[in-house]
């Protein structure tokens, strides 16, 4: 008769099997109790997960800016009310930063210039570096963006020289990199208003000698109109000739207004006189201009209800220094903020809500100075605050 098992019995049997598989693996692990001898026995021991990279998150309504330390450009988080957070290092000196309108990635061109547009993702903390050298673009002048997926850039296969007269338009996919000839059309500086089916971009073409100066050539330049629609055709808002060379443009670095109501762009002489122009895109109709004078490059910003456009000269009377412009369409008044000495203005950007507008400000003739950011309410211009280090604000969502 088989007899029940008693608790003696059944610790003898589970000693012996112990016993059996101490022996097996060399009587090498000393046992602490049934229990754990089994999970030590009968699982493989694994290294733990490693913890996942912090991607660098900026804080709502902050201000990406590039700083530089150490002799290298990052790109920068900046936080208004205090505080700053690295978000990239860069292996290049950014010369121009655009926001999708979502604010969710920026596009970004090298000084040292060439076919390569390079691309910030904020959430995922990457950047990518995408080509225009498959489409035999040597040399990308400037960058829009057409949607949240989709830039629009103007390049040139050959060497551009002073004038672009050999750009085309081509759109860039920044999820796969592909890029296409966009609607055949040649031009440069591209602007595409946030709000409306609205393409705004500069045609230059030779014009032939200029008789009145042997052996220097004349330049056509048009500022061109396109509704991004099925069918349409670009048009002609206004248009200029001049004798090329000396820096002289008649409708430089365009931008439109995020209603596509409006465009401004600056007239640039042969020597630092230079005028801001706004002008309908309907019919190219002069709405409001402004003489200044610039040492460097021309910036401007609509605010995102397109009823104020900012922009930056040196005063032409005494003190002559730097200042900040707002000029309000609906009130037709013009706002100065500020007297800088010695300082140029290196970009320009409005907060998301209009409250504020945010400006950079650098030493003239110094590449290397990133220069001082600076913030204001138009509406208290005495009252401008420096938030730091930084040149080429963009303001974040």
């Amino acid at each position: 008769m088989r007899q029940p098992r008693t608790a003696s019995g059944l610790t003898i049997v589970v000693i012996g099997a112990l016993a059996i598989a101490v022996a097996l693996i060399g009587g090498s692990q000393m046992l602490g109790g049934s229990a754990r001898a089994s999970t030590a026995f009968s699982h493989t021991p694994t290294a733990a997960a490693p913890a996942p990279h912090a991607v660098p998150t900026p804080q709502p309504s902050s201000i990406a800016v590039v700083r530089r330390e150490a002799g290298r450009d990052a790109l920068w988080s900046v936080v208004p009310a205090g505080g700053a957070t690295r978000l990239v290092d860069l292996s290049f000196r950014p010369v121009r930063i655009e926001a999708s309108s979502d604010g969710a990635k920026l596009a970004m061109l090298r000084s040292a210039g060439g076919p390569r547009v390079f691309v910030y993702d904020i959430g995922a903390g990457t950047l990518k570096t995408l080509s225009l050298a498959p489409r035999g673009v040597r040399q990308v002048d400037a960058i829009t963006w057409l949607s949240n997926r989709r830039l629009l850039v103007s390049g040139s296969r050959a060497a551009t020289g002073s004038y672009a007269l050999s750009d085309r338009l081509y759109a860039l996919n920044v999820t796969t990199g592909t890029s296409a000839s966009f609607r055949s059309l040649h031009g440069s500086e591209p602007t595409v208003a946030g709000r409306a089916p609205r393409l705004v971009y500069v045609r230059l073409t030779d014009a032939g000698p200029d008789p009145n100066r042997p052996g220097t050539r004349r330049v056509s330049e048009k500022l061109m109109s396109l509704r991004r629609v099925s069918g349409s055709v670009p048009r002609v808002i206004a248009r200029d000739r001049y004798s090329a060379g000396l820096d002289i443009r008649a409708f430089r670095d365009p931008r439109v207004s995020p209603d596509g109501r409006l465009v401004i762009s600056s007239t640039t002489g042969s020597d630092v006189a230079a005028t801001y122009a706004v002008r309908t895109v309907a019919t190219g109709k002069l709405v409001f201009s402004r003489n200044t004078q610039l040492a460097g490059r021309d910036a401007t910003a609509w605010d995102a209800q397109s009823a104020r456009v900012a922009f930056w000269g040196i005063a032409l009377s005494a003190p002559q220094a730097t200042r900040i412009y707002v000029y309000n369409l609906a009130a037709h008044k013009l706002t100065a903020v500020g007297r800088y000495a010695d300082r140029g203005a290196t970009g320009l950007s409005w907060a998301p809500d209009g409250s504020r507008l945010a400006y950079t400000l650098s030493a003239y003739g110094n590449a290397l100075d990133r220069g001082r950011l600076w913030i204001v309410d138009p509406a208290t211009p005495a009252a401008a605050q420096v938030l730091g280090a930084g040149s080429l604000p963009t303001w974040l969502p």
